[in-house]
């Protein structure tokens, strides 16, 4: 063993060359990427989807391949796409039902993404959108109620604003599981309707 040391201490070159070999043989280690429990990533080849990967231990290939960023629901860019269930809660200072009353509501969304591939190539940024789809839904459905009627047909409700949410959110690999009202305030009434 000291012999090959003393051989590269008196050519330099040597030295070079096995101080890049350990540099590359250490880069190419930290292209293994370990992916957690309920989440998965998207990679590029070439700036082309290659895959999406699941839990577990993944290469990616050094220079060509890389992990596709999107935005989650709190609003970061990340590159690791939650599986798990989100619940997500929306409100509205004013909403109007068929007969003119003023309602403030919330609104729970519990969602899943279902193909990250979708999800980060089929919308530029599906959180703003599923937001933006909830708050067209409750203003068309609660103009089609009176107050009355909307107290008392919660579940029709519910499964009304499912049904237009599942259908619009398909294509961008979302897959939503539950539709909740919260905590609905008419302006003009000093009592709140809650939806259990």
């Amino acid at each position: 063993m000291s012999v090959i040391f003393s051989a590269i201490q008196d050519n330099p070159l040597d030295l070079l060359i096995l101080g890049l070999f350990g540099a590359l043989i250490v880069y190419l280690l930290t292209r293994f990427m370990i992916i957690p429990k309920n989440k998965s990533c998207v990679i590029e080849r070439l700036g082309t989807y290659l895959r999406t990967c699941g839990p577990g231990i993944h290469y990616r290939l050094p220079f060509v391949d890389r992990l596709r960023k999107t935005i989650d629901f709190q609003g970061k860019t990340v590159h690791m796409i939650p599986t798990h269930q989100i619940i997500k809660t929306y409100a509205w200072p004013e909403v109007f039902t068929k007969d003119r009353v003023s309602v403030a509501l919330s609104a729970k969304v519990n969602l899943q993404i279902s193909d990250p591939r979708l999800y980060v190539y089929g919308a530029s940024a599906p959180p703003i959108l599923v937001e933006r789809l909830m708050a067209q839904a409750i203003h068309g459905l609660f103009v089609q109620y009176e107050w009355g009627e909307i107290l008392t047909d919660s579940s029709a409700i519910h499964y009304r604003l499912r049904e237009f949410l599942q259908a619009n959110v398909n294509p961008w690999g979302i897959h939503i599981n539950r539709v909740d009202l919260g905590k609905m305030t008419p302006k003009d009434l000093s009592r709140p309707a809650v939806f259990h």
